[in-house]
């Protein structure tokens, strides 16, 4: 975000993943820029990822997110930060991609967590410059698989919203603009179950010494189940992207079987 909506009057409006750096950029410019979360997103995680001024975020509902947004950028003037279906995001995600393979240029594969596919579709695409022979596969809810759903089909396609304990994960739609680079650059996808999800996040925490929030573990708990058609002895990356976690799923570990 740069100085420009200052000079003409228009305000940022960033969603989900983009919380801190928007927050960031918002403090340095002095400007005032109303953000946007879902519903679904537990409070506890609110209060996490909106440290700063917690009161001037709205919560939208995720089904009908999208529309609310655009409206609300008409009504004030301002100019919306999509979370994912913007190819200059893409590039910015796409960054992790080349982190990777600078650091661990021999693995074999990387596994990515999906919602709209911002992440997913610069990380793919940086990985397939840099190394074609690496894989990249692609990890969302059973409750929302919306690009399981869609590449099968060809296309975008909506999904039913339904609740998943990955609740930054809850696109219903794969984002037009992500959708090509996706597709193009993806091995497959796995769709996870909330249960695999929570084994994941609790095997990070004891045995990684990680405490992640339950949409990063999405991959782990792929592996866990067999769902990545990766072969023993392949070195795998996991992107491993938040740590907005509430008290309240951290309690639902301790029923959790690994």
């Amino acid at each position: 975000i740069t100085r420009r909506p200052a000079r003409t009057g228009e305000q940022p409006i960033a969603v989900g993943d983009t919380v801190v750096f928007r927050e960031t950029a918002v403090r340095l410019s002095g400007e005032d820029a109303p953000g946007a979360l879902p519903l679904s997103l537990p409070e506890g995680a609110v209060l996490t990822v909106t440290p700063w001024r917690p009161s001037d975020w709205l919560r939208l509902p995720g089904s009908r997110g999208p529309r609310s947004f655009k409206r609300l950028c008409a009504e004030r003037g301002a100019t919306m930060v999509p979370p994912f279906n913007d190819e200059l995001v893409m590039a910015g995600q796409g960054t992790v991609g080349l982190e990777i393979m600078a650091q661990c240029p021999e693995i074999d594969a990387v596994v990515v967590p999906v919602s709209g596919g911002g992440l997913i579709g610069g990380v793919s695409t940086a990985v397939k410059a840099l190394a074609p022979r690496v894989r990249v596969f692609g990890a969302e809810p059973a409750a929302l698989p919306r690009y399981t759903v869609s590449l099968r089909a060809g296309h975008p396609v909506q999904v039913e919203q339904k609740r998943s304990i990955a609740d930054a994960l809850v696109a219903q739609t794969p984002g037009d603009v992500c959708f090509p680079y996706v597709a193009a650059h993806t091995d497959g996808f796995a769709d996870v179950a909330d249960a695999d999800i929570l084994r994941g996040m609790k095997l990070l925490l004891l045995e990684g010494k990680l405490l992640c929030e339950p949409s990063s573990a999405i991959g782990i708990g792929a592996a866990l189940r067999g769902q990545l058609p990766v072969r023993r002895g392949d070195k795998v990356c996991f992107v491993i992207s938040g740590g907005s976690v509430a008290l309240e799923q951290l309690h639902q570990l301790e029923d959790i079987s690994l």
